[in-house]
């Protein structure tokens, strides 16, 4: 939750030729995968939009519950630092970092936490693309759908199917993406291969520490606009090596 000591981390992997990786999940969910590529490739177009929901209920899901974590800010708790951190970092790694955030969040149901269990996020990038993404961690079942509206059809991706649901606007038709998603705990598993991977000179990081870091600066600032009744906040562009 703080930006100290990014730059000292960042000198000592230099200096000392480390690896370091920063588990942002999403990067290792091949479904993601073939969504960037698609994206990249401007196979329906331009990206107009992103929808993005999730819902799960935290008693069921987190083991010990409820997380000591959780009750503080300054230690990762919040709905938007600890859920929606990973959509921010998974558009990011898309879109660029956005130029402006807008947020909302509340402290509605769990009584057995501290911080927020509702938020809701809107991202504006540099290319007029916009995202507004939401979580809620105290809905009983658990959902989530992640759709990007595009010039030319929509790419969907649904908890419960296993691959990219896809729309041509060309054709009228719906489709199956390539791509099959391994399940929660294999994406785990292949997070650790790959820093294997790179330990050993196969691999590189999917996630450096600079696009962490403009992930927490873009948290932070989503924070201070929830904090200040939602207006937009301007969000510090980190340079990339």
């Amino acid at each position: 939750m703080s930006l100290d000591r990014v730059d000292e981390l960042k000198r000592l992997r230099d200096e000392r030729g480390v690896v370091v990786i920063i588990a942002f999940t999403y990067r290792s969910n091949p479904v993601i995968w073939e969504l960037k590529r698609r994206v990249d490739a401007r196979e329906f177009g331009k990206v107009h939009h992103v929808i993005f929901y999730r819902g799960q209920y935290w008693p069921a899901m987190r083991v010990a519950y409820p997380p000591e974590y959780a009750q503080k800010r300054q230690s990762g708790g919040g709905v938007i630092t600890e859920m929606l951190v990973h959509t921010i970092n998974h558009l990011e790694w898309k879109f660029g970092p956005p130029l402006q955030v807008g947020a909302h969040h509340w402290h509605m149901a769990l009584n057995d936490i501290d911080t927020e269990d509702l938020g809701f996020v809107t991202l504006c990038f540099a290319d007029d693309t916009t995202a507004q993404i939401g979580c809620w961690l105290f809905q009983r079942d658990t959902s989530s759908c992640l759709t990007f509206i595009c010039d030319q059809g929509t790419m969907q991706m649904r908890l419960g199917c296993n691959t990219l649901e896809l729309f041509d606007a060309r054709t009228g038709d719906w489709t199956k993406g390539t791509a099959t998603d391994p399940g929660r705990g294999n994406i785990f598993l292949e997070q650790a291969r790959l820093f294997i991977d790179c330990v050993e000179g196969r691999a590189a990081p999917r996630c450096t520490i600079e696009e962490a870091e403009q992930t927490l600066q873009t948290v932070l600032a989503a924070l201070a606009s929830a904090d200040n009744d939602g207006r937009f906040v301007d969000v510090p562009q980190m340079a990339m090596p």
